[in-house]
């Protein structure tokens, strides 16, 4: 086995082998429209046979650009996550891009190391999911002129890019169905109420029940750990102390899955015994043995929504900046 380094396959070589000027092999393999398509397949296909592979630190230096964005995302573990993160590498990909994911914690400290990171590698653009302090984290970006959108995360006052879901809506959709369901005693487990997404979701419920007249003393509210779900212990802990709860919203899916799991190990059917509403409809792209009744917040939308914004951004189009797309939501009936 040898170690010698091979030299790269350079375009001069592939144009020698073609009979092509340098300049149609870069431009064919490129893609750029004023290259016929027939001779576009005769040049990648001799790259293919030659084993030419695009340097991209030299194209980011002829072209200012790298052709990568970064995404940094709050608890990438959960499905919601997943699945957004799928979404952006495949329609990524589509656009000639490459992109590269990092996983963020809510508390903020890590989000400006992983700001700078992407400043570094010099990406073109950033998807963020962002901290409490997200608004001193991109003084970064803003100064180098990286543009970022921020990624559910409701924003109609600062100037910035934001897409998001229209977490008041949610909020109602949910606490009208448990009304509606006949619910006489609901459980709202929530996460820590600072979060933007968490209170709109919450103002939402609470002006359904207030619409319905549901008496304010049979609303319990718990607030889960980020990231923790509902263990057993946590939902034994509510219903020894409130056992006539027959309702319940849960903050996301990745927590009403884990809810429900804790549900049948203390004995409490659902739907018969307690109904389950919970949020984003994660369920379109994974499949599990109980269909949750859910409020459709897509993350398959937030990533095209998203991923589109930054890329025009990235071309120069700022005509609708700062842009806030609060995206629509329905109630879609499970078995929960």
């Amino acid at each position: 086995m040898t170690t010698e380094k091979k030299q790269r396959v350079t375009l001069r070589e592939i144009a020698r082998e073609t009979g092509y000027a340098v300049i149609t092999v870069s431009k064919a393999l490129r893609d750029e429209r004023d290259i016929a398509q027939n001779t576009k397949r005769i040049i990648r296909e001799k790259a293919r046979e030659m084993g030419y592979v695009q340097n991209a630190a030299a194209n980011a230096l002829r072209s200012g650009k790298s052709m990568m964005i970064a995404a940094s995302i709050i608890d990438i573990m959960n499905p919601y996550w997943n699945i957004y993160c799928k979404h952006i590498e495949r329609q990524s990909y589509e656009k000639g891009y490459v992109a590269i994911f990092m996983d963020n914690i809510v508390e903020c400290e890590t989000e400006p190391r992983l700001i700078n990171m992407a400043v570094q590698r010099g990406v073109d653009g950033v998807l963020l999911d962002p901290s409490m302090k997200y608004r001193e984290n991109v003084k970064l970006l803003e100064n180098v002129g990286i543009p970022y959108v921020l990624v559910g995360w409701p924003n109609a006052d600062q100037r910035a890019d934001a897409v998001w879901y229209d977490n008041v809506q949610s909020g109602y959709l949910a606490g009208k169905h448990l009304v509606e369901r006949g619910c006489r005693k609901i459980l709202m487990l929530n996460i820590p109420s600072p979060f933007p997404v968490s209170k709109d979701r919450e103002r939402g419920l609470m002006a359904a029940l207030r619409e319905a007249a549901f008496p304010e003393e049979n609303i319990v509210q718990r607030r889960l750990a980020w990231g923790q779900g509902a263990p057993i212990s946590l939902v034994r802990e509510i219903f020894d102390e409130h056992p006539d709860i027959d309702g319940i919203y849960a903050f996301n899916d990745y927590s009403a899955l884990q809810l429900l799991s804790s549900l049948k190990a203390i004995g409490r059917r659902v739907p018969e015994d307690v109904a389950v509403v919970s949020m984003d409809d994660v369920q379109q792209s994974i499949s599990t043995g109980i269909r949750l009744t859910t409020v459709h917040a897509t993350p398959i939308k937030m990533a095209q929504v998203s991923l589109d914004l930054l890329m025009r951004r990235i071309s120069g189009d700022y005509s609708d900046f700062p842009a806030k797309i609060c995206l629509p939501v329905h109630l879609v009936e499970g078995e929960t």
